[in-house]
């Protein structure tokens, strides 16, 4: 997956979060893949971000991986993906 969006041009190395699966505790559920796609190209040279994240809410939802994505014209229409680890409490 982070391979998948650094070649489709979503985020760089330097902007992964580089996230590796924490199983040590045991507490682990599973994991979910949520892809984003544009509905519409956008605007020659121009960009859309799309940022990811939480603040606060569910504590057992955990992004692992993709928390900023930038969609172009060469790459609206290829899904990106983000990682997220949920848990049990």
């Amino acid at each position: 997956m982070k391979e998948w969006n650094i070649n489709h041009g979503f985020y760089t190395e330097e902007n992964s979060l580089n996230g590796t699966p924490d199983v040590a505790n045991g507490k682990t559920s599973g994991y979910a893949l949520v892809a984003y796609r544009l509905n519409k190209k956008p605007e020659d040279n121009k960009e859309v971000v799309l940022n990811f994240g939480m603040d606060k809410g569910d504590k057992s939802f955990h992004l692992k991986e993709g928390t900023r994505f930038v969609f172009t014209d060469k790459n609206w229409n290829e899904p990106a993906f983000a990682s997220c680890r949920l848990t049990r409490n």
